[in-house]
């Protein structure tokens, strides 16, 4: 399967220790286009390094379609390496997490991304089995 996800920032917050180690945590909501089709809001945190990568732990729910299954929720965990220019990723589906036709939904697979002034724009490709 192959769609793409363009998304907009939300909330934006630095988070730092007594010992200055911080974290960057946030939300963004998307538009999935694409062999799945519908929305997405995701909640991040992100550690920055020396070089200016950071890596990301995000959690995607998404509510749409899936072609070939139809239609529901699913929860995406996704893992990145990025810069401010863009990143690579993988990702799975929680299971148990989705409803409606996505309910057993299980897959995992791969992303790429840029980011421009305004908004995030990924690739997702990857293997969706419906659980059906």
């Amino acid at each position: 399967m192959h769609w793409e996800l363009e998304s907009k920032p939300g909330f934006l917050d630095k988070q730092c220790n007594p010992s200055q180690q911080c974290v960057l945590l946030a939300t963004e909501n998307g538009t999935v286009t694409g062999d799945l089709a519908g929305t997405t809001f995701t909640g991040s945190s992100a550690a920055f390094s020396k070089s200016g990568h950071f890596a990301s732990g995000r959690t995607d729910l998404f509510h749409g379609t899936v072609k070939g299954c139809g239609s529901g929720t699913l929860v995406f965990v996704v893992r990145e390496l990025a810069d401010l220019k863009g990143g690579t990723g993988d990702w799975r589906i929680q299971e148990g997490f989705g409803t409606g036709d996505l309910a057993r939904a299980t897959g995992h697979g791969t992303s790429t991304g840029t980011v421009d002034k305004d908004n995030f724009r990924s690739q997702w490709d990857g293997v969706i089995d419906c659980g059906k």
